[in-house]
């Protein structure tokens, strides 16, 4: 992958982000992180993790602006992260990807905010890393997405613009770089 020149316009760094690169890299990202996600949303309720952490009547620590944040009254947890074991699977089948990716992460999300005791830095990056993925295009290679736009007649490459496989590239490098 060369970088555009130096002597290049804006319009030049633009099409430079905007080239097609393999989309396969980014497929198996997409692919592992939504086993990894299914896996351990079903590890939390195998332990009973969901039940001690995530209880509707227990004391939460909120954090500041997000004190509306409460957990689901009864069961409303443990189908909460049945929920996130089945996204996960879809996501890495490459189903409706996109939508899949930002309920993913709405749904981590409220899991980060329910309690600060539980906060851990790398469940911020999940839901960092689901926002790149709701608008990155990561179903252009083996997904069930691509499968169903080549069965409609779309012909598609398994490509990808450059700009998604750098920024997944930046966001998943940055904290090991920095922390």
């Amino acid at each position: 992958m060369s970088a555009p020149d130096s002597a290049g316009s804006p319009g030049g760094l633009r099409a430079w982000l905007a080239a097609p690169v393999d989309g396969a890299s980014l497929a198996v990202f997409r692919v592992a992180f939504g086993l990894l996600l299914a896996w351990d949303a079903v590890r939390l309720l195998a332990v009973g993790a969901v039940g001690r952490h995530f209880a509707a009547d227990g004391f939460h620590f909120t954090f500041l602006a997000f004190e509306w944040v409460r957990p689901w009254p009864g069961d409303g947890m443990a189908w909460h992260f049945g929920g996130l074991a089945l996204l996960g699977l879809v996501l890495a089948a490459g189903l409706f990807t996109r939508p899949t990716a930002a309920l993913l992460g709405l749904g981590w999300t409220y899991v980060l905010l329910i309690d600060r005791v539980n906060y851990q830095n790398h469940t911020y990056l999940v839901c960092l890393v689901l926002g790149v993925l709701a608008f990155a295009p990561s179903a252009t290679c083996w997904s069930l997405d691509a499968w169903r736009a080549r069965r409609a007649g779309a012909p598609r490459a398994p490509v990808t613009p450059r700009w998604a496989l750098l920024l997944m590239r930046f966001e998943i490098a940055s904290p090991y770089v920095f922390g």
